[in-house]
């Protein structure tokens, strides 16, 4: 099956457009999650500045952000923790795991040792079989740091670290998706986790 065509499960309207998170996609001898997560201006409103910083993009409503940021605050905790749940892990071993999970809060809270860590995901991704090509990883990686840093996300940021995730599934090889890594994974999981917090405070 072509995990590029894997079905989106759409909820809309936040604020306008539709959104989408991932929906289990049969990868042959299992269900895997490893579909794009779609959004627009569901939970953000304003205008957003690709190529220029994060522009003045703000959340719908302060609802909305309370509970974006209380998601990440749990999110940096269960990273830094080890208990943060990962959607299908690939039979890891459990260091790897850990490394992985230590690597993603320093880069996610911007903490002393964030290049280190983007660099470390960096070449992990890129490494794999089938990774898509190398600007989108680092577009991935860039956006990813400081986005729940002091337990705060930057509106603008999370819509760019969404449209980079979604570009490494476009951009992706069969071979990639279908033994998605568990960097991504992770990635994919943190998302997922604030963009369900944003549904519940509608």
């Amino acid at each position: 099956m072509n995990l590029k065509l894997l079905s989106i499960l759409a909820i809309t309207s936040l604020a306008g457009s539709a959104i989408a998170l991932p929906t289990p996609a049969q990868t042959g001898n299992g269900s895997d999650i490893t579909g794009a997560i779609v959004t627009g201006s569901d939970i953000t409103g304003g205008g957003f500045a690709p190529f220029g910083g994060f522009g003045d993009l703000f959340f719908s409503s302060k609802e909305v952000g309370d509970a974006v940021n209380i998601a990440a605050a749990s999110i940096n905790t269960e990273l830094a923790s080890q208990t943060f749940q990962v959607a299908s892990t690939n039979n890891l071993t459990i260091p790897r795991s850990i490394q992985i999970k230590q690597n993603l809060v320093s880069l996610l809270t911007n903490a002393e040792n964030a290049d280190a860590s983007a660099i470390q995901l960096q070449n992990s991704l890129e490494n794999i079989p089938g990774a898509p090509d190398p600007a989108a990883i680092r577009n991935l990686v860039s956006s990813l740091k400081g986005l729940t840093a002091s337990d705060k996300v930057n509106p603008a940021q999370f819509v760019a670290v969404i449209n980079a995730y979604n570009a490494i599934i476009d951009r992706s090889h069969d071979q990639f998706l279908n033994n998605m890594p568990e960097e991504l994974r992770t990635v994919q999981s943190v998302l997922s986790s604030l963009l369900t917090a944003a549904y519940s405070a509608k």
